[in-house]
């Protein structure tokens, strides 16, 4: 007899999406929802709102981020504080990197 299905309700799915733009990592969802990390995967993978709430929730914390820094710039009021946190975010998070091109 195999294991039943874990259904994702429609609460979870919103959690998921307000988790996402906290930051939260798969894993650290997968532990709120009561699941392995990989059985979140799986499941965001065949289940195409949970997989659009999470990416929705990503999109809109980079952008919150990325907006922050647009403001910085054109306001001229960056401190270095700020700089570093928002460069740290997009790196690790969003995955911006400097990377040098030789030719």
């Amino acid at each position: 007899m195999g294991r039943s299905t874990r259904v994702i309700t429609l609460e979870e799915i919103a959690q998921v999406e307000a988790l996402a733009i906290h930051g939260h990592t798969q894993e650290e969802i997968a532990v709120f929802l009561g699941m392995s990390a990989r059985h979140f995967r799986r499941t965001k993978g065949k289940n195409c709102f949970l997989m659009s709430a999470y990416n929705r929730g990503r999109f809109k914390a980079k952008n919150y981020v990325v907006s922050r820094l647009w403001r910085y710039i054109k306001n001229d009021a960056l401190t270095a504080v700020n700089l570093s946190a928002i460069t740290f975010y997009l790196r690790i998070q969003a995955g911006w990197t400097e990377k040098k091109k030789y030719i």
